[in-house]
């Protein structure tokens, strides 16, 4: 049962993630809340969680938060694999492979 909770938490990080993302990265736990159908508390608890890890901020004690230069950068990353930066480098990749670097 444990691994299902695991995979319950992801899916509700992501929904706050999702929200924060659709309010154009920054709004209120108010909010967040009322589109996320979580208890005030849980929602709570999951960006006390992601302020510690550094993805939001809290910008104001009226409770609005933030996506932070963190998130972003996951996002501007865009899932490119290390063979797809690889392919980047002009072939370089290839080359470097070949050589057995």
């Amino acid at each position: 049962m444990p691994a299902r909770n695991n995979i319950n938490l992801v899916g509700k990080t992501m929904r706050v993630l999702e929200v924060l993302a659709e309010c154009g990265g920054s709004t209120s736990l108010k909010e967040i809340t009322s589109r996320v159908d979580l208890v005030k508390s849980s929602v709570y608890r999951i960006l006390f969680s992601l302020r510690e890890l550094g993805y939001v901020e809290q910008k104001d004690s009226a409770g609005v938060y933030t996506l932070t230069w963190k998130m972003h950068s996951l996002l501007r990353k865009g899932g490119r694999t290390s063979r797809d930066r690889m392919r980047g480098q002009g072939g370089r990749g290839r080359e470097r492979r070949d050589a057995g670097l």
